[in-house]
């Protein structure tokens, strides 16, 4: 549901106009629960992501470290995707 700008009416997400005061929607905003929604798909999205990289992190090191096999070439990668995982979470986590 959509709230009218003017008036504060709620209509439907479809309308052009608001039924009450006829404002138009354009420039009406959404429900306060539906952006929540959206957020926090968001935030368990960049989550998620983080914790992928943790993974890679982890991957890269033990089979660089112990069976000699080098993922990336360099051996500061793991530490990248730690530090990108890290972003991605406090990114996440501010929201």
């Amino acid at each position: 549901m959509k709230k009218c700008q003017n008036c504060g009416y709620e209509m439907d997400n479809k309308s052009k106009f608001c039924p009450k005061c006829g404002y138009s929607a354009a420039n009406s905003y959404q429900d306060n629960n539906e952006i929540k929604e959206t957020d926090k798909k968001s935030t368990e999205l960049f989550i998620i992501i983080g914790r992928i990289f943790y993974i890679v992190a982890i991957a890269d090191f033990i089979l660089g470290n112990f069976f000699n096999v080098d993922i990336t070439g360099v051996w500061w990668s793991p530490l990248l995707f730690v530090g990108i995982g890290f972003i991605l979470e406090s990114y996440a986590k501010k929201e």
